[in-house]
């Protein structure tokens, strides 16, 4: 009897974790702590809470239902507003001209590079039509990350005028801009997508060179303690912290599986895995059935 009631919880619980999910499937595990708002390469937005998920198909100024809570910013979408009280607003159309743009801790700027990629601009998201834009001297900025006091951007920066290929970051260097003294310094070098860990202390990013294939490492503000964190023949990439910063999640092409976008365009499958901050062992985070996962925020 034990053993059948135990048999008959683990099915109800699985079932859970499909019906929840509607067509998103949560693999092994739901999120286990915050929000993972994530974009697929088939055009759907997302917001994963635990068990549940909502996901629509985002148009321009699209208004969602309130006490929906999609968040950060899409490349290709444009800018999803938070406003829990009354709608979302979706403002692809205004956005059009930003590239990596990212909010700031506080909800109340958003951080972008400008069209030409040399220069960080910041607007008060309050005044869009008012922008400051800050010189770096550098070519082709690119992906951006706040410190959690929102006294700092971690930026990737292009060195050399040879395209970006293959995702190798060989001409890659990652920055810090200081937004009180407006002086940019190099943090690590052959390393791009960096992500702020929320305690402010350490920067995960993406690198190909040290070991032969893209992984996810760490690095602490001041340049010490470099540390490899996955380690995998499959390209790891677009590191993002847990809410408690004890857990980092990635984007990677490891395990089975394709996704015919067009008839003749198919694309490796990306899924989001976790690990611990500190190493170990891996697991899948998100998968979503015939479409792939291309970029991911995780937030409180």
């Amino acid at each position: 009897m034990t053993k059948l009631r135990k048999r008959s919880v683990a099915i109800v619980i699985a079932l859970v974790c499909l019906a929840g999910a509607g067509s998103i499937v949560c693999w092994i595990l739901p999120v286990p702590d915050g929000q993972i708002a994530y974009e697929t390469i088939k055009g759907q937005a997302c917001l994963v809470n635990g068990l549940r998920t909502q996901c629509t198909f985002p148009n321009y100024d699209l208004r969602l239902p309130a006490g929906s809570t999609f968040l950060d910013i899409y490349e290709r979408t444009g800018l999803l507003e938070i406003d829990g009280e009354e709608s979302i607003i979706l403002t692809e159309a205004a956005l059009a001209h930003y590239l990596y743009p990212r909010w700031s801790p506080d909800r109340q700027w958003v951080a972008y590079t400008n069209v030409e990629h040399t220069d960080i601009c910041l607007v008060r998201f309050e005044e869009m039509d008012d922008e400051s834009c800050y010189q770096t001297g550098l070519k082709s900025v690119g992906d951006l990350s706040w410190s959690p006091d929102g006294k700092k951007i971690a930026f990737s920066v292009r060195q050399s005028d040879e395209a970006f290929t293959n995702g190798r970051s060989e001409q890659w260097t990652v920055y810090i801009f200081d937004l009180d003294s407006l002086v940019s310094s190099v943090l690590v070098t052959d390393a791009f997508d960096p992500s702020w860990s929320p305690d402010g202390q350490q920067v995960a990013f993406t690198s190909s060179v040290r070991d032969g294939n893209n992984e996810i490492y760490t690095i602490n503000i001041d340049g010490s303690n470099l540390q490899r964190i996955t380690n995998d023949p499959a390209n790891d990439f677009a590191p993002a912290w847990s809410p408690d910063g004890e857990k980092i999640a990635f984007l990677s092409d490891r395990g089975p599986g394709s996704v015919r976008v067009a008839l003749f365009d198919i694309y490796r499958k990306l899924r989001v895995y976790v690990i611990d901050a500190e190493g170990g062992s891996t697991r899948v985070l998100l998968s979503r059935p015939f479409d792939s996962i291309e970029r991911f925020v995780w937030r409180e």
